[in-house]
């Protein structure tokens, strides 16, 4: 019974990552299922759940070296971030009508250095067109939130703000 009843909880599990990775809605994802509701078990004392989490999802692509390209920043799809890097950041340079985007996960610290103290207060990241690259810049774009770095300038309303 033992045996079957680590089964059925296994099989639970790997449903909800299936449903999980399907669905994507707010930053860390946090699942709680009581499984041994699911299952016919005499001592209610004995439930326990189980707990999936990961961290955010970002668009990634691109290195100092070799920035994204043409087709990463048209078809390219957002990846989980590893535990920690709670941001997303797009990092975008323009120099005499060429454009270099890199867009990559990164923790509160560096967030709060490049976007927040050296972009968020320049006039020409603030009013930042896409659709313009005569301006030269450098601009760093840190926000929370899956998925938050999908265009070149993330929604004002996901942009990193200190506490």
């Amino acid at each position: 019974m033992v045996f079957i009843n680590t089964i059925i909880i296994i099989i639970i599990i790997i449903i909800i990552i299936i449903i999980i990775t399907t669905t994507t809605t707010t930053t860390t994802h946090q699942f709680i299922v009581p499984v041994m509701s699911l299952l016919t078990h005499t001592s209610p004392s004995s439930q326990c759940p189980v707990s999936v989490a990961w961290s955010s999802w970002c668009y990634q692509c691109g290195s100092r070296d070799v920035p994204c390209s043409l087709l990463d920043l048209l078809t390219g799809q957002p990846t989980p971030c590893s535990p920690g890097l709670d941001f997303c950041i797009t990092h975008v340079t323009q120099n005499a009508g060429t454009r270099h985007v890199i867009k990559s996960c990164v923790d509160r610290p560096m967030c709060q250095q490049k976007w927040y103290e050296e972009s968020s207060d320049l006039t020409e990241c603030l009013t930042f067109d896409p659709r313009d690259t005569r301006l030269d810049l450098e601009c760093y774009f840190c926000c929370r939130g899956d998925n938050c770095n999908r265009g070149l300038k993330p929604e004002v309303e996901s942009l990193y703000e200190p506490n």
